[in-house]
C-alpha cells in the first residue's frame, strides 16, 4: 500500500483507525465509518441512508425558504431554527435505525 492509498481525504493515516484496510464480510460491501461502534452495511443499508440524506437536504432547503422575512412576511426566526434543529435529529435518528451504531467498550472494563 503506497502512502497515498494508506490515509484518508485530506492526508489523515489509516492508522489507528477501525475497520482500516480491512475487508468486509461476505454479503457486505461497505466498511463501517472509522468511528467506534459503527458496523459494515449492506448496499441496502447505505442506499437507504442515501435516500433519507437527499430527502433531508430537500426538506432542509424548503427550510431555508423561510428565513429572514422571505417575500416580505414576518416569519418567526426562532421556530424556523426550532424546525431545522428538530428535523436534523429525526433524519439522525432514521439513520442511525438503519446503521445501528453499537455501544463500545471502555478501557476500564477490562479490568
Amino acid at each position: 500500500m503506497t502512502e497515498k492509498d494508506s490515509a484518508l481525504p485530506f492526508g489523515f493515516p489509516l492508522e489507528g483507525i477501525p475497520l482500516a484496510g480491512k475487508l468486509p464480510s461476505p454479503g457486505v460491501k461497505h466498511l463501517g465509518l472509522p468511528v467506534a461502534g459503527y458496523q459494515a452495511q449492506s448496499d441496502e443499508n447505505v442506499a437507504l441512508v442515501n435516500q433519507n440524506k437527499e430527502l433531508e437536504e430537500r426538506v432542509l432547503r424548503q427550510v431555508d425558504r423561510h428565513v429572514r422575512n422571505r417575500d416580505s412576511r414576518e416569519i418567526d426566526q426562532r421556530m424556523v431554527a426550532l424546525a431545522r434543529t428538530k428535523l436534523q435529529e429525526a433524519f439522525m435518528w432514521l439513520n442511525r435505525a438503519v446503521f445501528q451504531p453499537k455501544r463500545i467498550p471502555l478501557p476500564e472494563d477490562a479490568k
